[in-house]
């Protein structure tokens, strides 16, 4: 009987089989571009990965499925992706942008912008990387270094919009506002149904009844589409508007609206955020800082000022900063990426749950509280760690006051407080743009107050007079009183120039980068009376915490 004997595949059905694989790979490519294009990121995702399957070294699937995730709050993996793809095609600068944009956005700041500036040396022609190098720069305090940056891509494109807006709010943010105000109206010029750029230019000015600026926003308001990020944009516009010139029906009407619009593009829950209130006072007790007590980074060199956002915390940092030993960095993530990262390698987003804190606090060793510090310590921008001391002023590090104590035995905390009403109504009537997910609901406001008071009494019981308590209402009634009180606790000899804050020239990105550079005025005081009638779910949800008298 003749023996049956298998063929063996040859070199050409390997090839073949080889071909066919780069061919899939190439139309599964296009496809997931065409899916971008199209806005539908969850296909081209999935069909980039087929294409990486297919061609594991497809660049240009890299490159889509980093872009892809960098969009999608995954920052880590587009870093692997990207890296890979630019290690593939290192003559393509589109790559290396969006490799930059991905380290941008996993906060690793210093290897964006020099990656930034690697595309620059080779390819200086490339506006947008400018413009990008410029936004980082920014961040990290820079700046001056930005504002030549974006001059670069002006020199480029004289009519580049990112760089005008940008230019704009630095100005703006700088204390310039003549400047501003004109790079606002060239911006204006270009993009007149821009509603983020009417915003910014609403945030820096004040109107009265009859403003043409206000009837050019309604005109606007009412071309745009119904649901979209411009619509947004021009209610809390209006909203301004509408406060400063009196009429404070049209105001709330706009703010509702515009709140509602933002609600849907935030993910917040506020039984989540109650729940881990909970955990924090369950973990770190009094017990917990008895353990920990002593064994952190010896470094006195931080003052940590948090609480509500719009609860003063920008005013005292500006008494602060304008000390000669004190340099005000503004809000920093230092401190939250540290402790999510252990003191290694902090993720920001895509964070598994069990690393977040406080569920991370277990598996901390008692050499990783000086480990923690000292990382804050080196994390802190290069610029400013020669200062004698560092004002981190990020509201929300009023989480984290059990862990400062840990961490930093020897820094300083300072708590800003408001009333209760005041406070969450001028969360309201504000766009942040990022974070503070839960502004945008008056019931969601509510509880988070109640939350943020429950976890703050609960550091007052177990702290003690290690933070400072700073009365907003108090501090602007007698601003010498409170500014004198503030220095002391922050163990610096007295200088003038602290309770004259709104002659120093820095620069101040936040929301209330106007007000801090005014002498202290009071009517900001009680705001909430003019919108009472309105805030029904708002009262109703802070219950007894509600300051109605």
């Amino acid at each position: 009987m003749a023996r049956r004997v298998k063929a063996r595949k040859g070199k050409s059905d390997t090839s073949a089989r080889n071909a066919g694989k780069l061919i899939k790979s190439q139309e599964y490519t296009r496809r997931a571009l065409a899916a971008y294009r199209a806005g539908d990121r969850s296909d081209a995702l999935k069909l980039a990965e087929k294409a990486l399957r297919a061609d594991p070294t497809r660049f240009e699937a890299l490159n889509l499925a980093g872009m892809i995730e960098t969009q999608s709050g995954d920052p880590t993996r587009a870093v692997r992706r990207l890296e890979k793809a630019w290690s593939l095609a290192p003559d393509y600068p589109e790559i290396a942008e969006n490799l930059a944009a991905a380290y941008y956005a996993d906060r690793k700041l210093k290897k964006a912008a020099d990656l930034y500036r690697i595309v620059l040396e080779t390819w200086p022609d490339r506006i947008g990387a400018w413009c990008n190098l410029g936004n980082l720069l920014n961040e990290s305090g820079e700046s001056e270094e930005a504002c030549r940056a974006y001059g670069r891509a002006l020199d480029l494109k004289p009519d580049f919009l990112p760089a005008l807006v940008n230019l704009a709010l630095i100005e703006g943010q700088s204390g310039n506002g003549e400047r501003a105000a004109e790079l606002f109206r060239e911006c204006l010029r270009l993009a007149p149904d821009n509603g983020e750029i009417h915003h910014d230019f609403s945030r820096l000015k004040r109107f009265a009844p009859g403003d043409p600026d206000i009837a050019a926003m309604e005109d606007r308001l009412q071309g745009s589409k119904s649901g979209t990020s411009d619509r947004m944009f021009f209610d809390f516009a209006l909203a301004k508007a509408y406060e400063d010139s009196g009429d404070y029906d049209r105001a709330f009407d706009c703010l509702v609206e515009g709140n509602a619009l933002r609600r849907r593009t935030v993910s917040y829950d506020p039984q989540e955020q109650e729940r881990r209130i909970e955990k924090i006072i369950e973990t770190c007790s009094s017990d917990f800082l008895a353990r920990n007590d002593g064994v952190g980074f010896p470094s006195e060199k931080p003052i940590f000022i948090f609480g509500m956002p719009r609860s003063g915390t920008s005013l005292v940092e500006q008494i602060l900063a304008s000390h000669s030993t004190v340099a005000g960095a503004g809000e920093l993530a230092v401190l939250p990426d540290t402790i999510a990262g252990g003191g290694s390698s902090p993720k920001v987003r895509g964070r598994k749950k069990e690393n977040e804190f406080p569920n991370n606090i277990g598996s901390l060793s008692e050499a990783s509280y000086p480990e923690l510090g000292r990382a804050y310590v080196e994390g802190l921008p290069e610029k400013l760690r020669d200062h004698h001391r560092v004002t981190d002023k990020m509201p929300g590090n009023y989480l984290f006051a059990g862990m400062i104590r840990s961490i930093l035995p020897q820094a300083k905390m300072i708590h800003c407080r408001r009333s209760p009403l005041d406070t969450c109504f001028s969360c309201f009537s504000i766009y942040f743009p990022f974070g503070q997910a839960f502004s945008y609901d008056l019931n969601d406001l509510g509880r988070h107050y109640r939350a943020y008071h429950r976890l703050m009494a609960h550091w007052s019981a177990v702290l003690g007079d290690a933070i400072l308590d700073v009365e907003y209402e108090e501090l602007i009634a007698d601003p010498e009183a409170g500014a004198r009180r503030i220095i002391e606790f922050s163990g610096l000899p007295w200088e003038d120039a602290c309770v004259n804050f709104h002659e120093t020239r820095r620069q101040v990105r936040t929301a209330s980068s106007m007000q801090v550079r005014q002498p202290i005025y009071k009517t900001a005081v009680r705001r909430w009376k003019r919108f009472e009638h309105r805030l029904g779910p708002l009262i109703s949800a802070l219950g007894d915490l509600a300051d109605l008298e």
